[in-house]
């Protein structure tokens, strides 16, 4: 970790747009050079070997992260006959300067970063990358918007000034839950996120918001089930899909000891109370 005050400041001011994406899952990799015209994020999960970024020599390892600014020259080898798993991210940092100024900006961050929770980050780099390569209307969008959480998730678990306070702790993993319900999340990996045990967590957690860490993951993915089952036409088994649910059923189970209702009766239910008001 980096304990830079100021380092950390600057980077939190900061706004990053996301420009380009290509994940790499091969047996093998030739040499290769880059000279783009964006700051670059590598994250290497598979394979061992070297990167120069402008002559500076780095051993890469997985899982790990390297960052380089647009004007580096960089090129990345691996061992021989060796499976390699990596994703490159492009994206241009800005900053607001007033109402009708927007500068470019150039990272002052070390170029190898170590995260702790590597986990968490894949995740939203699963998100990010599913999200940036999808064909639905406002894709991109998201897309952009999942990169502001997942870098803002970088910096801060590289870069601490000071150990995060366990309000700051559990807002933070608030916050993952409700842009995450999707995915598959535990109970010891928001722990983790915290920098707590399991047991300390939960109880914290439940001190704050009144209910337990998996109640509030349910909590949001029954209220975003609400929205879809009235707003969309989805079937039950892509609105269970959705919400982070694997199974219909089981949704439909939750759903019920939830709310009271079927997914179905609270269709019927909301329909009949429309019709009424009008």
């Amino acid at each position: 970790m980096i304990n830079d005050k100021a380092l950390s400041e600057q980077l939190s001011s900061y706004f990053y747009i996301l420009e380009e994406m290509t994940h790499v899952h091969s047996a093998k990799v030739t040499p290769e050079q880059y000279n783009r015209d964006f700051h670059v994020i590598l994250v290497c999960m598979e394979g061992q070997g070297n990167i120069e970024i402008d002559e500076r020599r780095y051993d890469v390892d997985s899982p790990k992260v390297y960052i380089w600014s647009p004007d580096s020259r960089v090129t990345l080898s691996f061992h021989a006959d060796q499976r390699v798993h990596y994703y490159l991210i492009s994206f241009t940092p800005l900053q607001v300067i007033d109402a009708r100024y927007i500068a470019l900006r150039k990272l002052g961050c070390p170029e190898e970063l170590s995260v702790k929770n590597i986990h968490f980050l894949m995740e939203m780099v699963n998100d990010v990358e599913k999200k940036f390569h999808s064909q639905h209307t406002w894709s991109k969008a998201k897309a952009n918007s999942s990169f502001q959480e997942m870098i803002v998730f970088l910096f801060h678990e590289c870069m601490h000034n000071e150990a995060l306070d366990l309000p700051g702790a559990i807002a933070l993993t608030k916050e993952y839950i409700e842009h995450n319900y999707r995915l598959n999340i535990t109970r010891k990996m928001l722990a983790e996120m915290a920098g707590v045990s399991m047991d300390y967590y939960s109880r914290c957690f439940k001190k704050e918001l009144g209910k337990s860490p998996m109640d509030y993951v349910t909590e949001v993915r029954m209220k975003k089930a609400k929205q879809l089952l009235i707003l969309s036409d989805d079937k039950l088994s892509a609105i269970a899909q959705k919400v982070g649910f694997h199974d219909e059923f089981y949704f439909s189970r939750k759903f019920k000891a939830t709310t009271g209702y079927s997914p179905t009766a609270y269709i019927k239910k909301i329909k009949n109370s429309f019709i009424l008001t009008e």
